[in-house]
């Protein structure tokens, strides 16, 4: 099946897929999956909700059985100053999805989806230090790091580094315009 933006009707396997990746990779992601697991289906179908317009977006990719496999989001900026921005979150492929280029595609679908949204100039996100798998996916998009936020994570007694990474929409990273 093609990638396609999720609708609240689809609250349930995301809620499935999202927690998955939490309780895997809780050093991925800034949510604990104790707290979205606290979330009741409306509010997972609102949180979805509240992402579907023009400036916002959760693209799924369902398997054939329409299971959820993977998700990415993007957050485009309401306030003025900073609507040439959009932020990257929530990327995450199921276990037994892996290595059949699920990942690529869905990056590929949201940077097109990016480039459809007037006024939008580059994409931020934040990946951890250690996963160097999605770091070597994203530049191999033109994601650069800009910066390393030490100790972003913390869980239990263990910290983990964020890199910031940034790609600009139709010109080079640090090409000097500064507007």
């Amino acid at each position: 099946m093609p990638i396609r933006k999720l609708l609240p009707t689809d609250a349930g396997e995301y809620f499935r897929l999202r927690l998955e990746g939490l309780q895997s990779f809780p050093e991925a992601f800034g949510e604990s999956a104790e707290e979205f697991e606290a979330l009741d289906l409306q509010a997972v179908a609102e949180r979805i909700a509240t992402r579907s317009h023009q400036t916002a977006c959760i693209l799924g990719h369902f398997d054939e059985d329409e299971v959820l496999r993977g998700t990415v989001g993007l957050q485009g900026s309401s306030r003025q100053k900073m609507q040439h921005t959009a932020l990257l979150w929530g990327f995450y492929v199921a276990r037994e999805s892996r290595g059949q280029g699920l990942g690529q595609k869905l990056v590929e679908t949201l940077l097109s989806e990016a480039r459809s949204w007037q006024g939008l100039e580059q994409i931020k996100l934040s990946v951890s230090s250690r996963n160097e798998g999605a770091m070597r996916l994203y530049r191999s998009f033109g994601f650069e790091t800009f910066g390393v936020e030490p100790r972003a994570l913390k869980l239990g007694d263990e910290y983990f580094d964020e890199d910031h990474m940034m790609l600009w929409l139709g010109r080079g990273f640090g090409a000097g315009e500064t507007g």
